[in-house]
């Protein structure tokens, strides 16, 4: 059964990464989380990663709290310049 629950939640979370993918705005990111439940910052920080492709990124602004890091992943989200690197990874480059 522990089986079932992990795969009902991964389902549920690959869901939520590809609505994230067609967010175009802060209210529309939140209202997501919200409909599918997801309340933990770090589990939405992480999920918004995954909506870009994980990418590797460089602060040199110091360490941020929580909720500094959501709303910097929000961000970047709404640029939509992940979007680049996914080209840049069809073509091989």
């Amino acid at each position: 059964m522990g089986a079932k629950v992990r795969d009902s939640k991964k389902e549920s979370h690959n869901i939520v990464v590809a609505g994230l993918r067609e967010c175009e705005s802060r209210k529309s990111v939140d209202s997501l989380f919200e409909h599918y439940g997801i309340d933990a910052i770090g589990l939405r920080i992480t999920l918004l990663n995954r909506a870009m492709g994980s990418p590797e990124t460089f602060y040199s602004s110091g360490e941020l709290d929580e909720d500094a890091k959501y709303h910097r992943e929000v961000s970047m989200l709404l640029t939509r310049a992940w979007e680049l690197n996914d080209l840049y990874e069809k073509a091989g480059l």
